[in-house]
């Protein structure tokens, strides 16, 4: 075959236009087999392949955290860019609660391989520990309902009780858990208390950062609350801090409420921390209700 001069009329035999798409073709194939063997196999549909390698049979919709990876680059790369990442299946205990769970699709038999929920919608067996908890968490004793977590509980059984059927959210935007403010307000774990508890946090207070714990300055960062508060309606809970115009400093900062919203004063810091209710007719606190960061920073009027 010759080549084509240009401006030359090229009408090309049928023969010469097949041996040009069988060439291309063929190329196209070559360049694909470089990278993968088969197509990449979809992994967004929110599941994982786990291994069962926990010593026993796994029933189905059954909790499990996510252990470590079978198959890595170092171990076979082209089966690693092919497949589902396949993850050993770890039993949920006091030790590995901070880890990455998922929750069976299937039931599974011991060292075999199944599919696992990891971002999506699924049934589940919890325990409900009050009808009004929006949430649910991982314990070592299986799943539980509260008012902060990390799965959004969509429907639940009625009535409080263990080993019920409740439909959840894996990955739900909004759910407890994110918050990360510097102080957040959590239920007294006291039965029908009306006190509410503020997490130890920061604040940057015109560029100084400030610790408090106890209405009190400290850098001691192993206290679990900063202040515990009795709550009898509704309460904006607030931290506080006023500039020394004679020193130049800011004085201690405190964790206080009122009944409305705390307005700026004059050399005065008042940050929102959280909103919370007191509900006299169940005798109960609503779970309180927090801006996603909380009190981060804020500049006293009056202190530059």
């Amino acid at each position: 075959m010759n080549k084509v001069v240009t401006g030359e009329k090229f009408r090309p035999k049928a023969r010469t236009w097949n041996s040009f798409i069988d060439a291309a073709v063929y190329v196209r194939q070559r360049q694909s087999n470089l990278t993968a063997k088969t197509p990449r196999q979809d992994t967004k549909s929110g599941v994982v392949l786990v291994r069962n390698s926990t010593g026993e049979d796994l029933a189905q919709f059954a909790v499990v955290a996510l252990g470590a990876l079978i198959i890595t680059p170092a171990d076979n790369e082209p089966e690693f860019r092919e497949k589902l990442p396949v993850f050993e299946a770890e039993l949920v205990s006091d030790e590995n609660l901070d880890e990455v769970f998922v929750i069976l699709q299937k039931p599974l038999k011991e060292n075999e391989v199944g599919v696992a929920l990891l971002s999506g919608v699924t049934p589940v067996k919890i325990n409900i520990e009050s009808e009004d908890h929006k949430f649910a968490e991982v314990t070592a004793d299986g799943l539980k309902t509260s008012s902060n977590g990390t799965l959004r509980v969509l429907w639940k059984e009625p009535k409080e009780g263990e080993n019920k059927w409740a439909v959840v959210h894996l990955g739900a935007s909004g759910a407890g858990d994110t918050y990360d403010g510097y102080f957040k307000a959590v239920n007294s774990s006291d039965e029908n208390s009306q006190k509410v508890k503020i997490t130890s946090g920061y604040a940057l207070i015109n560029d100084t950062l400030f610790s408090v714990i106890d209405n009190s300055l400290t850098d001691d960062d192993d206290n679990t609350f900063a202040a515990e508060l009795e709550i009898t309606g509704t309460a904006y809970i607030y931290l506080q801090a006023t500039y020394n115009t004679d020193t130049e400093t800011i004085n201690e900062p405190t964790i206080e409420q009122s009944a409305n919203f705390p307005l700026p004063e004059e050399n005065m810091f008042k940050g929102l921390i959280a909103v919370v209710k007191w509900d006299g007719e169940n005798a109960k606190i609503l779970n309180p209700t927090q801006q996603h960061y909380g009190v981060m920073y804020g500049i006293i009027l009056g202190a530059c």
